[in-house]
């Protein structure tokens, strides 16, 4: 009896080794040894990607010199650092074990070819580098992931909020910042602010008037370091006031550029308009109230308030 036992033993081991030899011979015959790199090119060989949703929404990112940018939304400028963390991360991953390659997991996991929660296509130039379909997240901050040329289906370390499908989710939410010395003037409803050196001054100043210089710069930073929450995809149209003067800021070359405000409903933004921008932008509504009260009364230095206040 305790032999027979010991045979079956052998037997079971000698089974277990013969599938576990297999399988790495699978693995190895097919390119996808646990441990390998799961992209086989450097993020430094990407210059476009595109990101298609589940629901089929499509984005496209170019490189265009040293700058992303969002070829479907008038090739406006993409957040860099967020684009190269992305790149840098898909293509740092190694492959670990497959959890799964049979046809019906690639539904069962959403990395069909025609279901999935994001596929991602990655290019150099015109050569399509690689096609990664993302799928269900099996845990916290990781995908199920399944290269479109291979069976295997991986689960790796990535969030589907990192693969935000809309252009808006890549934008370079500082892309209005001005550079104070290409700054002439700027004229706000109740305030212009004219450049003198380095810094920005009240227009029209007398002799007398005293200005504190740090609330001045404040006003001005307003507009120099404008940033955007976002791009307005609403489908209430904004009301933008004809009648009001827009702000305006004028350049060192002469180029004019105008800002227009408008309310939509009852949320916490603005929409904001800006001359040479087909898209509306999203910015803090009280940053809009901010800019379009401020006047030379509210830039006073403390002593002249307070002898205002006595007089």
């Amino acid at each position: 009896m305790k032999n027979k036992l010991l045979l079956l033993l052998l037997v079971l081991i000698v089974q277990l080794g013969l599938a576990t030899l297999l399988y790495s011979f699978g693995n190895h015959a097919q390119g996808t040894t646990a441990g390998g790199p799961l992209l086989n090119f450097s993020a430094g060989q990407i210059s476009d990607f595109e990101i298609v949703g589940a629901e089929k929404d499509r984005l496209t990112l170019h490189l265009d010199g040293k700058q992303w940018r969002l070829a479907d939304l008038d090739n406006l400028p993409a957040d860099n650092q967020k684009v190269a963390d992305l790149l840098n991360t898909l293509t740092g991953i190694s492959r670990p074990w497959p959890v799964a390659r049979t046809a019906a997991s690639f539904e069962r996991f959403k990395v069909a070819d025609d279901s999935f929660e994001r596929q991602l296509v990655l290019k150099n130039g015109t050569e399509e580098l690689a096609r990664l379909l993302i799928g269900t997240p099996p845990g916290l901050h990781k995908v199920h992931a399944r290269l479109a040329a291979e069976k295997q289906i991986y689960d790796i370390p990535l969030t589907l909020t990192r693969l935000g499908d809309k252009p808006g989710d890549w934008l370079d939410h500082d892309l209005l910042k001005l550079a104070a010395i290409n700054v002439t003037t700027m004229t706000l409803p109740h305030l212009k602010l004219v450049r003198q050196g380095d810094h920005f001054v009240v227009d029209g100043q007398t002799q007398g008037e005293e200005y504190a210089p740090e609330k001045v710069a404040s006003s001005a930073d307003k507009l120099l370091e404008l940033h955007v929450n976002g791009i307005y995809y609403g489908t209430d149209n904004p009301r933008f006031d004809d009648a009001a003067s827009p702000i305006v800021v004028e350049t060192t070359d002469n180029q004019l550029r105008s800002y227009r405000f408008a309310k939509v409903g009852n949320g916490g933004d603005a929409v904001l308009q800006v001359s040479g921008f087909a898209p509306l932008f999203k910015v803090s509504a009280q940053l809009e109230q901010e800019l379009l009260t401020v006047d030379a009364s509210q830039l006073v230095t403390e002593d002249a308030a307070s002898t205002e206040g006595q007089n």
